[in-house]
């Protein structure tokens, strides 16, 4: 130890002075943190100086787990006399940033895909040791580590290692849970699509083994690259159709009964081709239990066709519907890659459906303008996941909702002006609905002929995360992300102002919960507008037009 170090521990004041025989010894666990703080009268969690810096090194790491295994070494003893003080103390003075830094791994890797190295072990064992310190188990503080982590697992990784250093990759013993974070770090066609072939060989090579042994993410990992076929497997649906089976049973993963399901309703494994609905039913069924969304909209399919079951639209309905609100707030709170554009296609599918019965033509217009509300949001919301979360099957969604889009916008006016007028106010009500405990801002001025303008803008208040919200125009083909809405009343008849709402100016400004529309029995066109705060009508408006207006900002 030099003089100038010795004079600075003299002067402690509640600093840790370590000097490089004891980081030396630390790094072995032959010291205890918490009895180096001692010597320097200092508290554990106090500023620390060190002597200098001593490289961590694999055979370090191994010693102090030995003497974890051997001593019975305690969770709260391992856990604050050696690794937090290691990681988050002696970081910087056992340079393990720079073996974190200097591994054998590819360009832009986190960390390597196999530990070839000494320093790749180090890390990987560091790794393991993290997943420890951070789970639940780890928080049993008198228990001895062993009784949680297997040690002797690791030492006997570490051992192997050592053997076997200067084998090449392919002649090595990996471990299983080696194997297992290698074909999971590259579950990624991306990844194994820029791999090269010693890689993709290594990967499936570990992923049949380890499939074959019964575990769980590479039996999860083949199904899916069986499902269509990757970089790696052909198309296989007969070994994809194999393994979920026993994921699903073996396992309870609910997503692998959903994929059944799928590989049934399309015949993908059936001689002929021919889908095989009892068995899809089944699945689908299992896999709506999981609350798998897809598995119920499936369902809602099967029902609707009558395929397997009897027909029964309304319940199609009502599962679709319920579906609707849950991927609907999903979505715009921003999971682009959640169901929403399947919902919202299903539903359109729904709407149009219910046209082709409708025999008065307003009924039917009516039904066809609510069908292209959702096909118009079905298509916003695919163009988003291909961008952001592209998926297996997306194409053939985007194809099916253009052309149903199509279908229905061939029989419906679209708009060649900047204005629209419309005799179906539930544009307005679906920008409010399934908000629950959101609210909106109501700013209304009266124009000389008696039109009213009204803008709905969300309000913020009280909530944390802000999420957007669809506005659908569906005469401009116009589905856009928004905060408000822009819209104006004609050939009102009636108009109704709560008296807590100051009609002093010529402009009212109130806030509601949602807004209710219905039929007002005046007249064939005429309907209601129910403005609603905390279950009370705040402005009740009968009319028979409401006129709308193209969206001028650029679209999102």
């Amino acid at each position: 130890m030099n003089l100038e170090y010795n004079n600075a521990m003299m002067e402690n004041d509640n600093t840790i002075f370590v000097t490089l025989n004891k980081l030396a010894d630390f790094a072995k666990f032959a010291a205890d943190w918490n009895d180096i703080a001692a010597d320097c009268d200092a508290d554990p969690m106090a500023d620390c100086e060190f002597e200098g810096t001593y490289p961590l090194t694999l055979e370090d790491v191994k010693e102090a787990l030995t003497y974890v295994r051997d001593g019975k070494v305690s969770n709260d003893k391992f856990l604050m006399g050696w690794w937090f003080p290691l990681v988050l103390k002696c970081d910087d003075a056992l340079m393990i940033r720079d073996i974190f830094t200097g591994q054998s791994a590819p360009s832009g890797s986190i960390e390597p895909v196999l530990p070839l190295t000494d320093d790749d072990m180090l890390v990987y064992v560091l790794d393991c040791l993290a997943d420890y310190s951070n789970s639940d188990l780890a928080r049993n503080g008198s228990a001895p580590v062993t009784e949680y982590l297997d040690i002797d697992a690791l030492l006997s990784e570490i051992e192997t290692h050592e053997e076997e250093n200067d084998l090449p990759a392919e002649s090595r013993h990996f471990s299983e849970r080696m194997r297992e974070r290698f074909i999971m770090q590259l579950d990624n066609d991306i990844l194994l699509g820029d791999s090269d072939e010693g890689t993709l060989r290594l990967w499936r090579k570990f992923t049949d083994e380890l499939a074959e042994m019964g575990n769980f993410n590479a039996m999860r990992i083949k199904a899916y690259a069986c499902y269509g076929g990757n970089n790696v497997y052909e198309c296989d649906w007969k070994e994809s159709a194999r393994l979920l089976d026993i994921l699903w049973r073996k396992h309870s993963f609910g997503q692998a009964a959903n994929t059944l399901g799928y590989i049934y309703y399309y015949g993908r494994i059936s001689p002929d081709g021919k889908p095989d609905y009892e068995k899809a039913f089944f699945y689908f069924s299992i896999g709506s239990t999981y609350g798998i969304v897809e598995s119920k909209y499936k369902l809602a399919d099967m029902f609707v066709n009558g395929y397997y079951v009897a027909r029964n639209e309304k319940l199609a309905r009502d599962i679709v519907g319920e579906l609707y609100g849950d991927t609907r707030y999903r979505f715009e709170y921003g999971d682009y890659g959640c169901e929403f554009a399947d919902v919202a296609y299903r539903m359109g599918r729904l709407f149009r459906d219910i046209s082709n019965y409708e025999l008065d033509p307003a009924s039917r217009k009516g039904a066809l303008e609510v069908s292209k509300i959702y096909l118009l949001q079905a298509r916003f919301a695919i163009d988003l996941r291909m961008k952001n979360n592209y998926a297996y099957g997306d194409d053939k969604v985007r194809s099916n909702v253009t052309r149903l889009l199509a279908e229905v916008s061939s029989m419906l006016p679209v708009a060649d002006k900047g204005t629209y007028h419309s005799y179906n106010p539930i544009f307005i009500s679906i920008f409010t609905d399934n908000r629950p405990g959101e609210r909106f801002k109501v700013t209304v001025k009266k124009y000389k002929n008696g039109n009213l303008r009204i803008v709905l803008k969300r309000s913020s208040a009280g909530i944390t995360e802000f999420p957007k919200t669809m506005v659908v125009l569906p005469w401009f083909d116009e589905c856009y992300f928004a905060d408000s809405l822009d819209f104006t009343v004609s050939c009102i008849s009636k108009v109704y102002v709560s008296p807590d709402i100051n009609k002093e100016s010529d402009t009212l400004e109130f806030t509601i919960d949602r807004i209710k529309s219905a039929e007002s029995g005046l007249g064939d066109d005429d309907f209601i507008l129910d403005f609603i705060s905390a279950g009370i009508s705040a402005m009740k408006i009968s009319a028979s037009e409401i006129i709308y207006k193209r969206h001028s900002k650029k679209r999102s």
